[in-house]
């Protein structure tokens, strides 16, 4: 109200549900499919981005062919209401792509944290400049940073295993890898 800002911070007591302990080991390692390639046949979340991509690159098109018309009607693109209009759709895609892959890596590391006691992920992946990807290596660095709090608050254990293979086999390189290490 009147322009000023207020924060509040809350304090939430939560209680810890214990996983049960599975005795089961996994590799992963860095896919740009799929984010992760896991050296089990577990079922795992899967995200499907098709219909938001075709949406949002539709939507830019659009946005390019506004701004087009506007300089071609000499006028200020911050004074074009249409291309405003559009560029504020643009972003709602952009935001909506963001919190689909957040949600997906949510839902990703709490199923692996529950399927597995002992998770070896691939240390130095090698990421390519590859626009059609659909994962980059900001999403992978995302994924580490929730599987380590998530591994952690559940007690669980994350090792980081150095494997050089091709990617078909590389996940299973890395759990032999990782029990070697347990052993």
């Amino acid at each position: 109200k009147n322009n000023q800002e207020f924060y509040v911070s809350i304090l939430c007591l939560e209680e810890i549900e214990i996983l049960s302990k599975t005795d089961a080991t996994g590799g992963i390692a860095y896919c740009q499919k799929n984010l992760v390639q896991v050296s089990t046949d577990r079922r795992l979340p899967q995200i499907n981005q098709k219909e938001l991509l075709k949406q949002l690159d539709r939507e830019q098109k659009r946005l390019q062919l506004r701004a087009k018309v506007a300089k071609k009607r000499k006028v200020l693109l911050v004074n074009a209401k249409n291309y405003q209009k559009q560029k504020q759709r643009v972003l709602k895609f952009c935001t909506l792509k963001g919190q689909q892959k957040k949600d997906f890596i949510d839902q990703l590391t709490i199923t692996l944290v529950r399927q597995f006691d002992h998770l070896f992920v691939e240390a130095a992946p090698q990421f390519e400049e590859d626009t059609s990807s659909l994962f980059s290596e900001a999403d992978w660095q995302h994924f580490l940073q929730k599987i380590r709090y998530k591994v952690k608050w559940y007690g669980k254990e994350l090792y980081y295993i150095n494997a050089e293979a091709a990617e078909p086999e590389k996940s299973l390189l890395i759990e032999q890898l990782g029990r070697q290490k347990l052993s």
